[in-house]
């Protein structure tokens, strides 16, 4: 009797957790949390959204959009928004006021 309470518990559990599915959020529905204070720079702004992701605003219109190590992308975002997803192995960063010097 117990085995057979102990097979249909595990059989329930099994059904309960396959029957939701994972979807991924949406990026319209995200609201920003808060935003990074910054003491002396201007041109950019860091927000921290409600699902743990970083949206970047660099000052001309440049936007990336900081997905955590894990977290699926969320939909629809927008098509000039820059993903990047963690761990980000490489970058290349250029700034013509340095390559003058």
């Amino acid at each position: 009797m117990r085995k057979h309470v102990s097979l249909i518990l595990i059989l329930v559990l099994f059904l309960a957790a396959c029957s939701s599915e994972i979807t991924a959020t949406d990026f319209n529905d995200l609201e920003i949390a808060y935003s990074m204070e910054l003491a002396y720079a201007k041109e950019f702004r860091v927000d921290y959204l409600t699902d743990g992701c970083s949206l970047i605003s660099i000052h001309g219109n440049d936007r990336f959009l900081v997905v955590p190590e894990g977290q699926d992308v969320p939909q629809n975002v927008d098509s000039d928004i820059t993903i990047l997803e963690q761990p980000i192995d490489n970058i290349y960063l250029a700034a013509t006021s340095a390559m003058c010097l």
